[in-house]
């Protein structure tokens, strides 16, 4: 009798080993999932602009190196890693016009203020 609990066992513990490694396949495909994306978001975002091209993955690079050098976690290195790579995600919305750096300022400023108008300066005295 002890020997078909012990073969019984051994079938759980094989079907749990199998679900596990199933599992840790299935994250490592959503992490790879989410790099792809976020890595396409980035480009979406640069290829807006030919003067910034590259930018988010440079950022991304620079941020991921202090981090490290900063002795985060792997965790955390990642996770700033991919906040650099979609630090400007927001722009995909925006006129481009509006964040190009090649437009005027002045133009970008009266746009800007019109929502909120900066007070006129006072000299000082």
């Amino acid at each position: 009798m002890s020997g078909i609990c012990n073969e019984q066992t051994y079938d759980l513990q094989k079907a749990h080993d199998h679900e596990i490694e199933l599992m840790k396949a299935e994250q490592k495909h959503l992490s790879e999932l989410f790099s792809q994306t976020a890595e396409a978001l980035a480009s979406a975002i640069d290829a807006k602009d030919r003067y910034t091209h590259g930018h988010s993955t440079r950022v991304a690079e620079y941020s991921r190196e202090i981090a490290r050098r900063s002795g985060k976690s792997e965790k955390e290195v990642n996770e700033i890693f991919f906040a650099a790579l979609l630090h400007d995600v927001g722009k995909i919305g925006v006129n481009e016009a509006m964040t190009s750096k090649r437009s005027h300022r002045q133009e970008r400023l009266n746009r800007l203020t019109a929502y909120a108008p900066i007070p006129p300066s006072t000299p000082s005295t």
